[in-house]
């Protein structure tokens, strides 16, 4: 049966204690977004909430929906750049998919395998090669938002009490954020070193677990390199060679998180008795809360985050907390309603048993067949049965 990951179980390899893990994961971050709320004044939120201008929110999710339409853009063209030829409307659905299982697991990585399954499975592209596109995705994401946050923290020095201490301090915790980014580029374009740690890791395999099993993994797992650096490696040829194709993959993720920003912006612009903020102030927001906002399922962490940087910044506590609450509102888990929707046109169902995501009917199928197996088995054991009181009878 052809499964495609829906949960840590999905993946083959995580089994129930994850799915216990995720399920804790998300009644921490429900208890945390309940005491975020309680820890303004509740009153003032709902009040607050109440008179936000409806008009500004509805536009809000309209950009949400052309980001979508824009990111499956620039998913497509690394797609096509890697090797393949895969129709827009196919990677539009798969990348929505993909958004609503990273917005329901910790870390938002869940949906990136998914995304892998659903090409490999479904247009037969080998899951490094998927994986390559998707990687190549996160490296210019934290280019361009370590470069926006640099750029608001320029912009915002006017308004920090203390400049040097603020400036600083904004500074030093995107210094991870950097090494990440140079250690990932570098692993890119060094293949080689991908491949040594993973014949190193198939040596120590073979030391510690069964032979059979360990020359399976270490075929899959030297399979999977191969093809996840083959995928780089079309895609960084021609993105050098083809010079339009590097330039829109670039500008398509200014403009992804472009529409981020504005959004908060926006949503700021929403809340009654607010200032127009400072754009420098929502481009470290929007930054900070994407990059280091992953740690909680269901943007628990992001609203956190959005609501301590704009209190920070002398915006009125529940204010800022009613932002927040409305960013993943009209982000986050408006993407859950999304994929499972995309999921229904692509023909794929999550199994309530088994949490992997499958096709429909599939599971239907596959437990009639079982039950003729066993059925037929029965009926050769009773005709065994049969024959052996023959045999005695005699």
């Amino acid at each position: 049966m052809d499964t495609y990951p829906a949960s840590p179980k999905g993946l083959g390899f995580w089994g129930t204690l994850m799915k216990r893990k995720l399920a804790l994961l998300i009644v921490v971050s429900v208890v945390m977004i309940i005491m975020m709320i309680l820890l303004t004044d509740p009153k003032k939120m709902a009040h607050i909430l109440r008179k936000t201008n409806v008009f500004i929110i509805l536009c809000v999710i309209g950009l949400y929906l052309l980001n979508g339409f824009v990111k499956a853009l620039r998913w497509h063209l690394l797609v096509r750049s890697s090797g393949s030829a895969i129709s827009f409307s196919r990677i539009y659905l798969f990348l929505l998919i993909g958004l609503m299982v990273n917005n329901t697991t910790p870390g938002r990585v869940g949906g990136e395998p998914v995304r892998a399954y659903l090409l490999r499975s479904r247009d037969d592209v080998p899951i490094g090669q998927g994986l390559s596109t998707i990687f190549a995705e996160r490296i210019m994401d934290l280019i361009v938002l370590t470069s926006m946050a640099l750029i608001g923290v320029a912009l915002i020095i006017p308004f920090l009490v203390d400049s040097d201490f603020s400036v600083g301090l904004l500074l030093i915790s995107f210094i991870p954020v950097i090494v990440v980014i140079i250690t990932l580029i570098y692993m890119a374009t060094h293949p080689e070193l991908l491949r040594r740690a993973a014949l190193g890791l198939c040596i120590f395999l073979k030391k510690v677990s069964k032979k059979d099993w360990a020359q399976k993994a270490e075929s899959g797992l030297l399979s999977f390199v191969d093809s996840f650096s083959e995928g780089i490696d079309n895609m960084g040829k021609d993105l050098r060679t083809n010079k339009k194709t590097g330039f829109a993959f670039v500008v398509l993720t200014v403009l992804v998180w472009l529409n981020e920003a504005g959004r908060i912006y926006l949503i700021l612009l929403a809340l009654p008795g607010i200032e127009a903020p400072s754009f420098g102030a929502v481009l470290i927001a929007s930054s900070v809360a994407t990059v280091f906002g992953a740690v909680l399922p269901i943007g628990a962490m992001h609203a956190t985050l959005i609501t301590s940087v704009f209190a920070a910044l002398q915006i009125d506590v529940s204010s800022a907390a009613a932002a927040g609450i409305l960013v993943v509102m009209t982000s986050i888990w408006l993407s859950i309603p999304l994929g499972i929707l995309a999921m229904f046109v692509v023909g794929l169902k999550i199994d309530k048993k088994s949490g992997e995501i499958v096709k429909k009917g599939e599971n239907e199928e596959l437990e009639v067949e079982v039950e003729e197996r066993e059925e037929e088995k029965g009926k050769v054991k009773e005709e065994n049965d049969e024959e052996s009181r023959d045999k005695g009878d005699s």
